[in-house]
């Protein structure tokens, strides 16, 4: 009998920060997978958006035998950043020097294309209502709804969570946002995500154990979780997938 599959996707947290240079330890699925006694698919791509991490989930789960998916985890990435078919942009227009960095950054190989990109960035931020915070927000949070209602609907085992810290501290829009209520926050992790909330992301579940940041990040200027970060992210899962499913 086939064993059941774990499917996660992600950003930086979920597949690593850089996918032609892995890191010598398992990320936080593979970990959660063992426990579980499942196999595992990771979708995550770091650097990617909530857009790109949701249709991730959606292609590998119609592309995979529903019967033999037995928990679905997206670990979700920052509001603001825009994904489109190669690229993901930071869009918002609070943080100038983030965008120019992101701009070449996530390009994917096409170096030439990076003025194109600029220009493009460019032309959003001459449309303001085109990149809000707040409609960063809700592109977001329907993408959340989204991910809970497809699991839902086809009976599917699920987790959410948040990785990093949401970017931008826009409490109104978030309370006020449709789906604030619809989100069943048993399956979300951290819910409501904003520490101002009594919420939190992966990253106030590290900071809780390591507030000093030494012993479960890759380094000082790498705050992604290293080894036993991974570990303690697929504790705080399991934890959680036990509780509701068992």
């Amino acid at each position: 009998m086939s064993r059941k599959i774990l499917i996660a996707s992600g950003d930086s947290w979920t597949g690593g920060s850089n996918p032609l240079k892995p890191e010598s330890y398992p990320y936080w699925p593979e970990i959660l997978a063992n426990k579980l006694g499942m196999d595992y698919i990771n979708v995550g791509i770091g650097g990617r958006g909530n857009e790109f991490i949701y249709n991730q989930m959606v292609d590998t789960l119609c592309s995979t035998k529903t019967k033999r998916v037995g928990l679905t985890i997206c670990l979700w990435s920052k509001f603001d950043r825009w994904d489109l078919y190669k690229w993901t942009f930071a869009i918002n227009p609070k943080y100038e020097l983030q965008n120019k960095y992101w701009a070449g950054r996530y390009v994917s190989k096409f170096w030439p294309e990076k003025t194109r990109h600029e220009k493009f960035i460019e032309s959003l931020y001459e449309h303001g209502d085109l990149c809000d915070g707040g409609e960063n927000l809700l592109r977001s949070m329907r993408k959340y709804h989204s991910f809970q209602n497809y699991c839902e609907l086809h009976n599917i085992p699920y987790l959410q969570g948040q990785a990093f810290r949401p970017s931008e501290v826009i409490l109104k829009e978030f309370l006020d946002c449709p789906q604030f209520d619809v989100i069943n926050d048993d399956k979300f992790v951290g819910w409501p995500i904003y520490q101002e909330l009594g919420g939190k992301s992966m990253w106030e579940v590290l900071d809780e154990v390591d507030p000093k940041q030494t012993k479960l990040r890759v380094s000082k200027e790498d705050l992604h979780p290293n080894g036993e970060g991974h570990e303690r992210i697929a504790e705080i899962m399991y934890e959680r997938y036990k509780k509701i499913y068992d």
